[in-house]
């Protein structure tokens, strides 16, 4: 489709994600930063909690979603 206005290009989005944290007992805190290409820094907090051989991931804000990990 032609760009008939001739605006900008939208900006990037994020597409690799750095996770920062330190493993600890119980629950720990996780920082997910978005790499992109413009200024706009885009990062997400996570807590994890490790169950067995399964480690939980719950967002911290938005809309609380939890994933989890199991080691096999």
């Amino acid at each position: 489709m032609p760009n008939t206005k001739k605006g900008a290009p939208p900006p990037p989005t994020p597409s690799l994600w750095q996770i920062h944290g330190l493993v600890k007992p119980g629950s720990f805190p996780l920082l997910a930063v978005a790499s992109v290409k413009a200024t706009d820094r885009r990062e997400g907090r996570f807590t994890a909690t490790v169950d067995g051989s399964t480690l939980v991931i719950t967002e911290s804000g938005g809309c609380g979603r939890t994933a989890r990990l199991a080691r096999s």
